[in-house]
């Protein structure tokens, strides 16, 4: 279809913030004044509202993340890294030479995954303290769409990671397979 749209010289909006700025095209506002729709002014009210409207959901999803990682996730990996070198220990304790390294292996796997999280983590926090004012509004929606939505991106990737190898009993929410197979 974004073929298509080039093809036919249709215009084609990667995200809803940069299709707000449609409505206050010039050729838009022609169109719906001539025919008594929208005035300019309430076709720039509606994109003041569609912005709004972004800005709000995004920040309560990134902050509602962050909160996600920082207490549920976080926690999860790390009581999963300390009971694999429980593991590791309890079976050296018994059997010096015993091979742990399938406990080794995971643990350096989900210290590395914590890692990137927390620096992910970090950084999504920081970047939503230098969000625009409410009063900058189309502003805000923009910093939300190319700051904050790559920040979450980048959290979300490990924790989906870590959600395959942190134990089930340890995990505190449905993973995807418990969503798909067995709702």
């Amino acid at each position: 279809w974004i073929e298509e749209a080039k093809r036919r010289g249709l215009p084609n909006y990667e995200s809803f913030v940069d299709s707000m700025g449609a409505l206050l095209d010039e050729k838009t506002v022609r169109v719906f004044e001539k025919h008594g729709v929208l005035s300019r002014t309430e076709l720039s009210a509606r994109a003041d509202i569609g912005y709004e409207m972004y800005a709000k959901t995004i920040n309560i999803e990134a902050r509602t993340m962050a909160e996600m990682a920082s207490r549920m996730y976080i926690p999860a990996g790390i009581e999963y890294s300390e009971r694999l070198a429980r593991s590791a220990g309890a079976i050296k304790n018994v059997a010096e030479n015993a091979d742990v390294s399938v406990q080794t292996v995971l643990m350096h796997r989900c210290q590395k995954l914590l890692s990137r999280t927390m620096t992910a983590l970090e950084a999504l926090e920081s970047d939503l303290e230098k969000v625009p004012p409410q009063s900058l509004i189309k502003d805000r929606a923009i910093f939300f769409r190319k700051v904050i939505v790559p920040d979450m991106e980048k959290l979300r990737a490990p924790v989906d990671e870590l959600e395959t190898i942190v134990e089930r009993d340890l995990w505190p929410v449905p993973t995807y397979g418990d969503l798909i197979f067995e709702v």
